[in-house]
This record gives C-alpha cells, structure tokens and sequence, in this order.
C-alpha cells in the first residue's frame, strides 16, 4: 500500500440522469458461475433472452447455455453424444426462437438450428464434408442468412435448408449484414481488410480499410459491429486499433485505446456509445465515439493474471451479457447505479446516505497516484461542491439543500464507482 501522505487519487462525484444511455451508470452483475466450465460466445436476440455456448473443458464437452429471464435462471442443452462430437465456434439468433449454431462435429462443418428456443435442434450444414468449422453466422431474417468457414462463403435464401457457395478472395473473419442484400466482412487478404457485398455475399468489393501492421506476422481485421447502414467498428487483430466509419466504409478512421492492449470484441448501440473488450481482463466504455474512454469493469487479478479471461459480449438496447473463463457470465443492466470493479477489487465506499451535513467516502484503491479532487453535481448535472482529498477516506462537511445529488468515481481517467447522494 502506498502510504496516505504521497497517494492521491483523483475521485470525482458527478450525477449522470441514469435514463440516459451512458455506460458508465451501469453495472455487471454476476448472473452465472460454474467454476469448472468456459464460456465462449454469447448471443441475445431480446434483453431477456441470451444463449450462450460453453465447454466443460476437462472431457472437452460443448454445450449451449440459455436463458429467457435475462439470466436469472438457465437450461444446458448438451450437443454431444456418444457419436457426436461438437467444438462449437458461432452462434446468431434471428429472434427468441430461431438460431443457429456453427462449428465442427467430429472435425467436419457443423451447422445446427432450431425453430423452438433451442429445445430441438437440426442439420443444416452448408458443406458436410467440409473440414473447416463454420466460424461466422449472420442472419437478417428467418429466411435470409449467411455462413463461412473462412475461405468459403454461404449462402441461404430458404432459412438453411439449401445453401449457395462462392470463394470470396480474402480470408472472412466475421459477417454483419444490414438486410438480406447489404453486408459487410472483415477478414485478411495480406492486409486487414473490411469487404462489402450488395448480393448476400455472392461477390465482394473492398471499402477503404485496408491496414498492414509492420509488428503483425498477419494483419486482420476482426469483429465487426453496425449500429446502422452507414456506421460501423471494426479492430486490428492482436492491437488496440479501433477503426470506425460514418459513411458505409468509404472512409475509416482509426483510434488507439490506449488503456487497452488488445482489443478482443467490440459493441456499440449507437454511433457514439459502445463498449470495448481487452485481452487483459477489462471493458472500457465511450459515449462519445473513442475519443475518451472510462473503465466499465476488470477482472481481479492474482500472481499469473485475471481471475478471469473475458470472451465475448453482446448488447440489445442496454441490456447485455458477458461470456469468460471459469464459468463466468455477466448481466448488465444501464439503469442500475454501479460502483466498479478493477483490477485490483477496486472501488468506493460512501456512509451514511442518506445524510444532513457530512458524508465519507473510502477508496479501497491498492496502488494509484494522481490529485485527489471531489465534485458533486444536482440534478441538472450541475457542479454543486468540489475540493481537494488527501486521503483515501475523507469526510466532506456539505451544506446544500435537501434533495437528490449524484457521483462518478474516477481513478485517473479509470471510472470506479458511481451512485446517488441524498441529502436529508
């Protein structure tokens, strides 16, 4: 622990009105944990219903996980049998009961769907004698869907049951579509490239990304996320290159995540809100389209890492899931208050509250350095109270009127807990 007298850390309270759809009034709430299994990819057609694939790694067992009560409870329906043998790499629903699930079984293209919420499922493999694993799958409607191991594309215009092939001339990472028509796919071609298609994937042509990374044996460009026809996200594989456009990818422009050393999955809800997962354990948010960034939640860590590795989310409106190691998934919720978690089971604690004319706030912070300042905010968002801390538990002696107030904690420029003040 540093000591009180040369540690200051910067705490700023700020009220944020929580109708708004601003990460940082959020939290992830732990909404299933088996300690023996991994959590691969997670998938919520609706904000209750999620469906997420997993594997119980020490016989290698993949199975699907869902829930329809936003995680409160969940079913596990085993894909593996006696001659079945699945490694499971994707997963898209069109809605609460239509989806599909893609991978390899028994190391041959695999490609499974269901009509009735995942209680029975059915073959629909674009090539079965394929040896590569689907490994994307998007969806427009019922109908209209597209598939890829990589170097082939598919695609079905009767909701699987027939599938039309073409070999695109760039390596396919990931599939979005805008409707039946009109998608896009990053991939790697020798560069990292994002293609677009105008005919559900039958040819390709490049939009403006094209990236070579001197420090990358491969440069790929990798999940790839659509808010609307015209603006999109993508990220360069094994970095922290974030790359947006606003114009349908006739031009791309490239941010650095600077708390962030690998990206590993991306999603936005709109143009300028989204969220980034990092290799190390931690998702950062923005709300103002990556030019500024605040820490939404970090593993713990311990002697050899995080507690956890992080694997994939995925948000609808402002409810989203969160898939890792260890059997953890995570449900979280923009209308709940936070305080955050961090790398090292950082936070702040905040007593009494409700209260008349002092309250005291603890930072349980393990090592940071910076000026320690506090302010506080009414309503209207209004800065109503600011000072100077000089230690990591201080009482502020408040006069102001009775009423509801609000903060945002920050360490550095890493948010670690947020909430409402109430004076008495």
């Amino acid at each position: 622990m540093i000591p009180t007298n040369t540690k200051n850390v910067l705490i700023t309270l700020l009220f944020v009105v929580l109708t708004l759809p601003a990460f940082s009034q959020a939290q992830w709430n732990g909404v299933r944990f088996d300690e023996h299994n991994t959590f691969y990819k997670v998938h919520a057609p609706t904000s209750s219903t999620v469906f997420v694939t997993g594997v119980e790694p020490f016989n290698n067992d993949h199975f699907i996980l869902r829930s329809n009560d936003a995680g409160t409870t969940w079913d596990s329906i085993p894909v593996n049998t006696p001659s079945d043998a699945y490694y499971l790499q994707d997963v898209f629903f069109v809605n609460a009961n239509v989806g599909f699930v893609g991978g390899t079984n028994n190391g041959v293209q695999a490609l499974l769907k269901t009509t009735d919420n995942g209680d029975t499922w059915s073959t629909v493999t674009p090539n079965t004698g394929g040896a590569g694993g689907i490994t994307s799958i998007f969806f427009a409607d019922v109908q209209n869907g597209v598939a890829t191991d990589g170097a082939e594309c598919y695609r079905t215009s009767d909701g699987g049951t027939s599938w039309i092939a073409s070999t695109p001339s760039f390596m396919i990472g990931d599939l979005y579509f805008i409707d039946a028509n009109n998608g896009y796919a990053t991939g790697s071609n020798g560069a990292g490239v994002v293609m677009r298609t105008v005919d559900a994937g039958a040819t390709w042509n490049p939009t403006a990304l094209s990236v070579v990374d001197s420090l990358l044996f491969v440069s790929e460009m990798a999940d790839l996320d659509f808010v609307d026809p015209a603006n999109g996200f993508t990220y360069l594989r094994n970095t922290n290159k974030l790359y947006t456009t606003a114009n349908g990818g006739n031009s791309w422009n490239m941010i650095v995540v600077d708390s962030v050393e690998y990206i590993v999955d991306v999603d936005f809800i709109s143009a300028t809100t989204g969220q980034v997962l990092s290799l190390e354990g931690k998702i950062f948010s923005t709300n103002d389209g990556g030019q500024t960034w605040v820490l939404e939640y970090a593993a713990d860590w311990g002697l050899y890492g995080p507690s956890v590795y992080l694997n994939s989310f995925h948000f609808v409106d402002q409810t989203g899931f969160l898939a890792g190691s260890n059997g953890l998934i995570k449900l979280f919720s923009a209308t709940s208050t936070r305080v955050d978690e961090s790398a090292f089971g950082q936070g702040v604690q905040v007593f009494p509250n409700p209260f008349s004319t002092s309250v005291t706030f603890k930072s349980t912070l393990a090592t940071n350095s910076g000026i320690t300042q506090v302010m506080i905010c009414d309503l209207t968002g209004k800065a109503v109270h600011q000072q100077v801390l000089a230690s990591e538990m201080e009482t502020i002696q408040l006069s102001l009127p009775a009423g509801v107030y609000g903060y945002t904690v920050t360490s550095g420029e890493v948010s670690i807990g947020s909430g409402k003040l109430i004076v008495q």
